[in-house]
């Protein structure tokens, strides 16, 4: 069986040399620079002047000179200096595939070389933020820095393109939303956790038979709300899935949720309106109004529970 970084490298590459071909001016450089190529690496054998350096030495030189300038036009037309560390496609195969987390890293590292990425993180802990800190400055890593702080309370000047949270608690999950959103981030990934905030809420006579088990109930609750989640965020305009972010063995807290920004053309306004009303339907029969439909959505919730469990 194949693996998932030489698949996915080897795919990755296909799809470059497809957008060289697609782009009439990529695809006219690239022929020059392979006829210059070709060109130099069959004359060589031309030149047999005695007073001139050794043909086969120029043809080394040209040939290790225009391969440089190929790969460096390559690389500019097939990466932005705005890519994120992990693309969706790294995310989606390599995360859960059965690999050692150091090749996962190296290959993100790989793929920075020439990319100038900006990464901050947040923590309400201050040990944790020194410790890194310093493992941060130990690497090198000048654009990787962490901050004491929530998201709520962080301000900043530069646009910014992906945000990724990890065990934010109950409705800290819904904040870090709603920045994202606000930011107008154009990839949102986030695993939740300790979702209590529905499970105090929701009620329903035909679930009482379920509902009356309290860790049916609690398991239940924490579903519906990621559900209602990717919901909202569909409803705002993001295209939305959920995942297995890892083994069951490891934390039983292992639902991704992933989030890319999508156009607002008329297949989505249509998508949007029945989305809305499913939405609404669902938090009726639930008889629940979270955090995360308040904040985004207040025209699709019922309006009892709002404020009761800020």
């Amino acid at each position: 069986m194949r693996s998932p970084l030489v698949y996915l490298t080897v795919t990755k590459l296909k799809n470059q040399l497809l957008a060289v071909v697609k782009s009439p001016a990529k695809l006219a450089y690239a022929i020059l620079l392979v006829a210059l190529f070709a060109f130099t690496a069959f004359s060589g054998s031309a030149y047999d002047v005695e007073e001139m350096r050794n043909p086969q030495e120029l043809v080394a030189i040209m040939t290790l000179f225009y391969t440089m300038m190929f790969l460096m036009v390559f690389a500019s037309g097939s990466s932005s200096s705005n890519s994120p560390m992990f693309t969706l496609s790294d995310v989606t195969l390599l995360f859960p595939a059965p690999l050692s987390s150091n090749k996962i890293l190296v290959y993100g590292l790989v793929r920075q070389l020439g990319l100038n990425v900006k990464i901050i993180g947040l923590d309400l802990k201050d040990d944790v933020i020194r410790f890194c800190e310093q493992v941060a400055r130990d690497l090198g890593y000048d654009g990787l820095s962490f901050l004491t702080g929530d998201i709520q309370s962080y301000v900043s000047g530069e646009p910014i393109d992906m945000v990724v949270t990890l065990h934010a608690c109950d409705v800290a999950t819904d904040a870090a939303i709603v920045q994202a959103i606000g930011w107008d981030c154009r990839i949102l990934l986030t695993v939740p956790c300790c979702q209590h905030e529905l499970n105090r809420q929701i009620e329903n006579p035909l679930m009482k038979p379920v509902f009356g088990y309290g860790l049916i109930k609690e398991r239940m609750a924490a579903l519906y709300t990621d559900a209602i989640r990717a919901q909202v965020l569909e409803y705002r305009g993001y295209r939305t899935q959920i995942l297995e972010f890892i083994d069951m063995e490891h934390t039983p807290k292992n639902i991704l949720i992933r989030a890319v920004r999508q156009g607002n053309d008329a297949a989505f306004k249509k998508a949007r309106e029945k989305t809305g009303t499913e939405l609404r339907k669902l938090l009726e029969f639930l008889q629940a109004d979270p955090a995360i439909v308040r904040l985004l959505a207040p025209e699709l919730g019922t309006g009892e529970r709002a404020g009761t469990d800020e």
